[in-house]
């Protein structure tokens, strides 16, 4: 499955002439204003460009199981998750969001996820000793 095809699957936004309504993930907050929309005559994933909606609201179905009468959804709709991520995860931060290394949610003002931090934190860490290490002389057994 392709993420073209996971949108016309289950996008909202998506009409059936391929058009997009180009409501925004803010607008679906009822927070008493007026939703925002840009309608475009053409799905932004069909022009291989990125797409706040399909990132927010779409992609997280890759993780829900398929139904009983459709076995491989699942495996589809994450083979398609993966070819968006590969096009669009650019080594700039990535997805709105998301994690650059692993793709999982991150904090805001945050570059990694909480395990991903944990991870480098640690490598950075080992590296600094090493090196301290190397200019002092002394042997390296990290």
């Amino acid at each position: 499955m392709t993420p073209l095809t996971l949108a016309r699957a289950e996008c909202a936004n998506m009409r059936h002439s391929g058009k997009c309504m180009g409501i925004s993930v803010e607008s679906l907050i009822d927070d008493g204003k007026p939703p925002v929309a840009t309608p475009r005559d053409i799905c932004l994933l069909a022009q291989r460009k990125r797409c706040d909606y399909f990132e927010r609201c779409i992609l997280p179905l890759a993780d829900h199981p398929s139904p009983d009468d459709n076995p491989k959804l699942q495996a589809g709709r994450a083979d398609a998750r993966e070819i968006y991520l590969g096009q669009h995860v650019i080594c700039t931060g990535g997805i709105k969001g998301r994690c650059p290394d692993c793709g999982g949610p991150r904090p805001r003002r945050h570059r990694y996820c909480e395990s991903c931090s944990t991870k480098h934190r640690r490598e950075a860490g080992k590296r600094r000793i090493r090196d301290l290490r190397q200019k002092n002389g002394e042997p390296v057994t990290l």
